[in-house]
């Protein structure tokens, strides 16, 4: 599965990427940072 960075998924969904960030450290992804990859398939739990 590929990697996207935070912001490009958040301004795919229409999101800022703090809220993203909130809602994936929410869900348990707290390594996540905002340019660094994000490996999909770790964030789907």
């Amino acid at each position: 599965m590929a990697k996207v960075r935070v912001y490009e998924l958040a301004k795919e969904l229409g999101l800022e990427s703090k809220d993203l960030l909130k809602t994936l450290n929410d869900m348990g992804n707290s390594f996540v940072r905002r340019h660094r990859p994000l490996n999909l398939r770790s964030c789907a739990g």
